[in-house]
């Protein structure tokens, strides 16, 4: 087994001096060094399965409301209000809308009309004014906590010799955007005009901010996460640095840093293997016996926890740290002599994780645990095997917030 990511769209390597060795400067560059928190991985590579049964507390199930209107392909993003559940499907191009309870209020959804979109790329909430914000194609369609049409705002970034097309954003203070640059069509691109991610201002028609100069050498990003404070950022999933992008100054800083010591992939990227580059960029690969760590991915931030996943040789580790204890807790993604062998984290929110289970899935562990001689299950994970007794295999997802344990 081979991991390779392609750069199929420009996305580029960080410039920053500790993964690089150099950056270049603009005078709209809203990057601006600082000192970071150092995560350390204990054992990266460790072949037991991440401890969810000793962290989670309790869990709250929402099955969601399933019907010709809500049917769900693939749960992209989720993310819960105090009374509305929001989910965005990617395969679909859909923002479906959701009472807490999961009765199913609304969706937006690809469409000619004018409270219709032509393509929903991403969603945020302003979560004071209570609106749900629509990215699409040029495009960003604004919704009430109820579903109803509010207005729709234009930009058009399409002009010198690139374009931005972005692919994901998030909402500035001053009722600007954050746009995460996509580069669908590229024309004459010159890699010293290009960025990652603009701000741009109130009336979205001019760019305030740069952030992340665009690199040839460069893979698939992780983007924005958003959290109570901002949004945390990390340009390339070769990165080993999280960066804070702060609403409040529009400056990206960094403040994480995850440290595999001596089975880090960023220590040791002589051992990639570039076949050569294409029109689309460099591919990189790396074969499954590699004892290196990285390709950090899914990362969540909440004012108590950093969540994320990266890749050793051929297998997913999930980890979480602590920011009160400042440990991190690490294993595999996908327990296999588990009951309950996947936990899809989407978000956290405090001392909560928010994942959820396909129906299918969720079927087939009670399949499992009927035939499995173990029984003395952690509570939470009886909850979820009793609610899968029932439950309709071709309804929608069911949607999980677990309390994370004290310790």
């Amino acid at each position: 087994m081979i991991i390779e990511m392609r750069s199929i769209f420009p996305l580029c390597f960080f410039c920053i001096v500790a993964i690089l060795g150099c950056m270049h400067k603009s005078p709209n560059e809203g990057v601006v060094s600082g000192s970071t928190e150092q995560l350390k991985v204990k054992n990266p590579s460790q072949s037991s399965y991440f401890p969810w049964a000793s962290l989670i507390d309790s869990v709250t199930l929402i099955p969601l409301q399933t019907n010709a209107e809500s049917l769900i392909s693939e749960v992209t993003k989720i993310e819960v209000l105090d009374d509305r559940v929001i989910v965005y499907d990617l395969r679909q191009r859909c923002v479906f809308l959701f009472t807490v309870n999961g009765k199913f209020l609304a969706k937006f959804s690809v469409g000619e009309g004018p409270e219709e979109l032509r393509e929903p790329r991403d969603f945020c909430v302003d979560r004071k004014a209570g609106l749900i914000h629509v990215l699409s194609f040029n495009e960003i369609g604004i919704y009430d906590l109820n579903g109803a049409f509010v207005k729709k705002r234009y930009f058009d970034f399409m002009k010198n010799d690139f374009f931005i097309s972005p692919l994901e954003f998030g909402i500035a203070a001053d009722n600007g955007y954050y746009f995460w640059n996509g580069t669908f069509g590229i024309k004459k691109f010159d890699y010293n005009k290009a960025f990652l991610c603009y701000k741009v201002n109130s009336d979205l028609k001019e760019i305030e901010k740069k952030y992340f100069l665009a690199k040839r050498e460069l893979l698939e990003s992780t983007r924005f996460r958003s959290w109570s404070g901002g949004y945390f950022l990390s340009p390339s999933v070769l990165s080993d640095t999280l960066f804070e992008l702060n609403p409040k100054d529009d400056l990206a800083v960094p403040r994480y840093t995850i440290d595999f010591g001596d089975k880090s992939l960023i220590k040791n990227k002589s051992e990639f293997d570039k076949p050569g580059a294409d029109e689309g960029g460099i591919v990189y690969k790396m074969s499954n016996d590699s004892p290196y760590c990285g390709f950090v991915t899914s990362i969540s931030v909440s004012d108590k926890y950093v969540y994320f996943t990266y890749y050793c040789s051929k297998n997913r580790f999930q980890a979480l740290y602590n920011k009160v204890t400042r440990e991190v807790i690490n294993g595999q993604a996908y327990g296999f002599d588990e009951i309950i062998k996947k936990i899809h984290v989407k978000a956290l929110y405090g001392n909560k994780i928010v994942f959820y289970f396909e129906m299918p899935e969720l079927k087939g562990y009670y399949n499992d645990y009927l035939k499995s001689s173990k029984k003395d299950l952690p509570i939470y994970q009886k909850k979820i095997l009793e609610f899968a007794k029932s439950a309709d295999e071709g309804g929608n997802p069911v949607i999980c917030i677990a309390s994370l344990r004290n310790k």
